[in-house]
């Protein structure tokens, strides 16, 4: 059996979804096997995964599926999601089982980074909606048993300035910058976010 044909497909759709007009609401649920976001322009999903890369890497031919981050407050390049998957071998040893699966691995740069490409592709502007000149507004998720506790951590790691460009496939580098203060974090018991959703 072939057990990536179950792993999280990579996904942005735009749609129009309910939204406030002065306001932009995204939803991001940052799991373990995935990212998913829900906006007023569309949703998306990709695998929790990233690899920092070179600017060699990102000169190949890109495939439709890759999400491409480049920091630029830090330099650094990350390839996010099923492309970053692909790029691990039997013998790989770079990613420790804390950083993909523990409980605290908000800290950890791979965390950083594809939390950040989830935020990029609920910045993009589409057919549906845009949010320049719009307050920002995140509301993501954790498990119940750690939501109080780790609240404020995973609040510290999502809030603050960004500035960045992201890069779907082949299309175009798009450059994000927006400040997303922590007031504007709220982070609800995970299946009140699926039960509403």
């Amino acid at each position: 059996m072939n057990s990536q044909q179950f792993r999280t497909r990579t996904n942005y759709i735009p749609k129009a979804n309910v939204g406030v007009e002065d306001k932009w609401g995204m939803g991001l649920d940052i799991g373990y096997s995935g990212v998913k976001g829900y906006l007023q322009n569309g949703i998306f999903c990709f695998p929790s995964y990233a690899r920092k890369i070179t600017q060699k890497m990102i000169d190949t031919t890109p495939n439709p599926n890759d999400i491409w981050l480049k920091d630029n407050i830090t330099g650094e390049l990350w390839l996010v999601g099923a492309s970053a998957q692909n790029m691990i071998s039997q013998s790989d040893s770079t990613d420790s089982e804390e950083s993909l699966y523990g409980r605290n691995r908000y800290y950890d740069p791979m965390f950083k980074a594809y939390s950040t490409a989830g935020l990029g592709l609920s910045m993009l502007t589409n057919q549906h909606g845009s949010p320049k000149d719009k307050e920002i507004f995140l509301q993501t998720g954790l498990p119940p048993r750690y939501c109080k506790e780790d609240t404020e951590y995973l609040k510290d790691v999502l809030a603050g300035e960004y500035d960045f460009e992201i890069r779907i496939g082949n299309n175009d580098w798009q450059k994000i910058k927006f400040e997303l203060p922590e007031n504007n974090i709220n982070v609800m018991y995970q299946p009140m976010g699926t039960l509403r959703s």
